[in-house]
């Protein structure tokens, strides 16, 4: 009675692996009317008997038979779709995240039934699971719902991932039957049981992307009788990653499991039938390969696909006796010769055995042992658009939906699989050494691309993205002081008194100083760590205080394992001796500086991300010549999840903005830390109901004013400042229009800062907005915007001359675009109001 079709199942399964999307922006989009070819406004598309469904928003939309128009099924106002499963009767099964009922549709009888979801289980929390996944039984007559949660259970446990399993009568009545509760993180979910990682601890956290693994266990589902099956034990050994592969099915699993062992790193394909005996199949490669990177086929081969640094692809096909071969496939070139620098999206198979791939703006077939052909697919890009990397492959009639993110939005497009196959086309590789970077010149008398430039000590420098020139007046030529080709600049500090540089480039473990009017120019080592295991990178380069020496801050982990160590060292710019070693911390880096450094402890049951994490307390390390000295500055008393840099900085000073959540409800709060180094007053409260989540969304201006930017119900922003006496001063800004439905609108705050003599400026989507005592006006910066290239949010303020430069992002990098602040103001226009009086 289940989803049994090969298209149906690889469908469904496409879409609930597909990269999340808002629910907001899906909604938003489904208002614009959709067609037999293009889904407006969906997180997912499945196909099922008859049609398609779409997943996302408050609505369940279907396209059936011959239709020409996609119909709501069913709505809840809003609410988010979460989960849909379908049988080949024609029957669905639908679960929003909000309601207490999940539902079952009969198309073909034209009944609707609410069934209540199962309860928590025992012993945890209530409210605190969701339905994860839902299944038809067999026989048509249960479904099988998988729930999952992350509760917390005090301080003294922390938080864990539950599972649990229920068999509910689609009657309606008949109370549902739980048939397991398990600690551990889902691997996979199907109508005959789960398969779960079991960690050796909750401490450090654990996800299938990094956990520290015990097992890996099947609970297998017969009728009421669970069977507990351990497929993977770690024993002595460390099992790391335990990544699902695209293409398992009901029945088949298939993931990739990294394990350490006598030092060596090795990595396997763990494959499982449900019902049969798990296998471990080393494979030689020891790295991960991305999750739309690899693909277990109908016959059993494992394909993966690794893309090198010269754009190349090499696809590797393992057997299931363990026999594996690679093929390379090099970048076909544009027009003027260049080799294509995007990258590889995705694969997967067509119903014949054959395979697609997703490569930059094109869909490439491979056929056997035939030449790979293309076919150009941009066309269905609009302006502000982007693949989503999410795909729905269907067999008859034969095509694949891709999904194309729009702002906060996605839509679904449909592409004619046999059609762009006989426009496909074989290419020519790139000539060798065609496109090799270019060799720099030792002396230039003009120098192109976005520059900047310095004057130390009666020397011009002008800085590059991967190369520095310096001449000492307007008549001479430029000469090189340094540069790698195809290398950036990664860090770069400058000494405007002694007139000297420290930089660094990307790809090197070194770093330069230069002093360009003595033509000095050393090279020194990365400091090295005395603790074992310790792979770190370098996270900031500065003078010192005294200027005698560089301050070098590095951050990494012992064998990828959290948390983070954190080091800084004095290394004597005359190499008078040895780095020295100024502290070691734990813990995640959210601000460094040559005064000081700020970093969040998790909380030991937890895992700590730069977007969340559970705090333990936040710690600061004063920098005062050759000592460092580490406090706290807070350690909240409620559950903490969120700290964000507030950027800008008054006086030295810094502020960070923080989540709670109460202890019982679901209202959280907002604080406001301020502090500075080498000071120990700490300001610490609470911001009133309503303000700003997101501290990129944040500004503290060179007075100690606090600004937000709020957005407003209707895709407007309120710029808010703060006057003496607590009321908000600031400025309300419109959304900017958008007529065309096949591109999206960019409403993100791509950066903002405070100009040299007074007011700020905004760059929010495809404009810059103008704040000051006045009226905002607003300078339309689309023009800047090439096609198929986005706001990199990598701007930065210059005062001399006054401008703005911006970084915009392109698949083969990123390039930086110059705005004149003086022409922007004789051109800006009006838009907005000023509220409140300074």
């Amino acid at each position: 009675m289940r989803c049994v079709t090969w298209s149906c199942l690889l469908a469904l399964l496409a879409w609930l692996a597909a990269p999340s999307v808002h629910a907001e922006g899906v909604e938003e989009r489904a208002t614009v009317p959709s067609s037999t070819i293009r889904l407006r406004g969906a997180a997912g598309i499945g196909a099922i008997p008859g049609g398609y469904i779409s997943v996302g928003g408050s609505r369940l939309q279907l396209l059936e038979g011959n239709s020409k128009r996609w119909r709501t099924l069913h709505q809840v106002q809003g609410d988010n779709l979460y989960r849909v499963e379908a049988d080949d009767d024609g029957r669905l099964l639908a679960s929003w995240e909000q309601e207490r009922v999940f539902h079952l549709f009969d198309r073909a009888r034209g009944t609707h039934l609410a069934i209540p979801k199962p309860p928590t289980p025992p012993g945890y929390p209530p409210g605190t699971f969701g339905i994860e996944a839902l299944y038809f039984d067999d026989d048509g007559r249960d479904a099988i719902v998988f729930i999952d949660g992350h509760p917390y259970l005090g301080a003294a446990i922390g938080q864990r991932a539950v599972v649990a399993a229920y068999r509910v009568a689609l009657d309606g009545e008949t109370a549902p039957r739980l048939l397991f509760v398990e600690e551990g993180v889902e691997l996979q979910f199907s109508p005959r049981g789960a398969i779960l990682i079991k960690p050796r601890s909750w401490r450090l956290g654990c996800s299938q992307g990094g956990c520290d693994i015990e097992a890996i266990i099947a609970l297998e589902l017969d009728g009421e009788r669970v069977t507990r099956r351990t497929l993977l034990e770690a024993g002595d050994r460390h099992v790391g990653v335990a990544l699902p592969v695209k293409g398992r099915d009901d029945v088949r699993f298939a993931a990739q499991v990294t394990v350490r062992a006598d030092g060596k790193n090795t990595r396997g394909l763990l494959r499982f039938r449900f019902g049969g005996r798990p296998e471990f199949q080393r494979l030689s490669e020891s790295d991960t390969s991305h999750y739309p990177h690899s693909l277990l086929t109908r016959s059993g081969e494992f394909v993966e696909v690794r893309q090198g640094e010269d754009r190349s692809l090499t696809m590797t096909r393992t057997t299931a006796a363990g026999e594996e071969t690679r093929t390379t496939i090099p970048p076909w070139t544009d027009a003027r010769g260049r080799r294509e620098k995007g990258w590889f999206e995705s694969v997967g198979e067509r119903a014949d055995g054959s395979l697609w791939l997703h490569w930059a703006d094109h869909l490439v077939f491979v056929r056997g042992n035939e030449h790979p052909r293309k076919v150009d697919i941009r066309h269905v890009l609009g302006r502000g658009t982007e693949w989503a990397g999410a795909y729905v492959y269907v067999a008859r009639p034969e095509g694949l939906w891709v999904g194309i993110e729009m702002g906060g939005g996605r839509d679904y497009r449909f592409l004619d699989m046999a059609g762009l196959e006989k426009r496909a086309v074989p290419w020519t590789p790139p000539a060798p050494g065609s496109d090799a970077p270019q060799q720099l010149p030792l002396v230039a008398t003009k120098l192109s691309g976005q520059r900047r430039t310095l004057l130390l000590d009666s020397v011009t420098v002008s800085v590059g993205d991967t190369d520095m020139y310096s001449r000492s007046s307007g008549k001479e030529a430029w000469r090189l002081l340094y540069g790698v080709p195809g290398r950036s600049i990664y860090r770069m500090a400058t000494d405007d008194d002694a007139g000297r540089i420290l930089a660094s480039w990307s790809a090197e473990k070194e770093f330069h100083l230069f002093q360009p009017a003595t033509g000095t120019h050393e090279r020194f080592p990365w400091p090295v760590s005395d603790m074992k295991g310790l792979n770190a990178g370098l996270q900031g380069l500065f003078f010192s205080t005294d200027g005698r020496h560089a301050l070098v801050s590095l951050s990494g982990r012992v064998m990828g394992r959290s948390p983070d160590i954190n080091e800084a060292y004095l290394v004597p710019l005359d190499r008078s001796g040895p780095p020295r070693r100024l502290f070691r911390v734990e813990g995640q880096r959210w601000h460094t500086s040559p005064r000081g450094a700020t970093f969040v402890k998790p909380n030991p049951n937890q895992g700590c991300t730069a977007r969340q994490c559970v705090v333990d307390a936040i710690v600061v390390v004063d920098i005062a010549g050759s000592r460092a000295t580490e406090r706290v500055i807070h350690e909240p008393k409620l559950h903490t999840d969120y700290v964000g840099l507030v950027p800008g900085s008054s006086a030295d000073g810094l502020a960070l903005l923080t989540r709670h959540w109460p202890p019982k409800g679901m209202n959280t709060s907002l604080g406001l830390l301020r502090f500075r180094y080498g000071d120990t007053a700490v300001d610490y409260r609470l911001l009133p109901p309503g303000s700003e989540s997101d501290a990129g969304r944040t500004f503290l201006t060179r007075s100690g004013e606090y600004m937000e930017l709020v957005a407003q119900p209707e895709g407007g922003l309120s710029a808010r400042l703060p006057r003496g006496n607590g009321a908000p001063t600031g400025w309300d800004l419109p959304a900017f229009p958008h007529a065309d439905r096949d591109s999206a609108a960019d409403s993100a705050v791509h950066g903002m800062g405070q100009r040299q003599g007074g007011g700020f400026w905004l760059h929010w989507g495809d404009h810059l907005v103008l704040l000051d005592d006045g009226a905002p006006r607003a300078y339309s910066l689309a023009r800047l915007l090439p096609r198929k290239a986005e706001w990199a949010g990598a701007d930065r303020y210059e005062a001399t001359p006054e401008r703005l430069v911006i970084g915009v992002d392109r698949a083969g990098g990123r390039d930086f675009v110059s705005v004149d602040l003086a022409t922007a103001e004789k051109q800006a226009r009006a838009w907005g109001a000023r509220h409140g009086a300074r």
